[in-house]
């Protein structure tokens, strides 16, 4: 697990992105797809923006996206695949 989150904050290195790991033990409450897969034994992560207070309200819509975040979030991605 520490090694997957190694690669993950390097990946964000150079994207611009301010990105720390916020964990979870299994037995967490919640229902995310990353969680079951951690519970199955898999590597599993989501990216998110946690302490957004908007997150799940009816006033999380979409024009409160930032656009400049996606290509550097694919960028992340990018590059833990290529790390992989």
């Amino acid at each position: 697990r520490r090694r997957f989150e190694r690669r993950v904050l390097q990946a964000a290195d150079g994207t611009g992105l301010s990105v720390s790991w916020v964990g979870e033990d299994g037995a967490a409450a919640g229902n995310s797809d990353h969680r079951e897969f951690n519970l199955a034994g898999h590597t599993a992560s989501k990216l998110g923006v946690p302490d957004n207070p908007l997150r799940h309200t009816a006033a999380d819509r979409a024009h409160r996206l930032q656009n400049g975040t996606f290509p550097r979030v694919r960028e992340l991605v990018e590059n833990l695949l290529q790390a992989g």
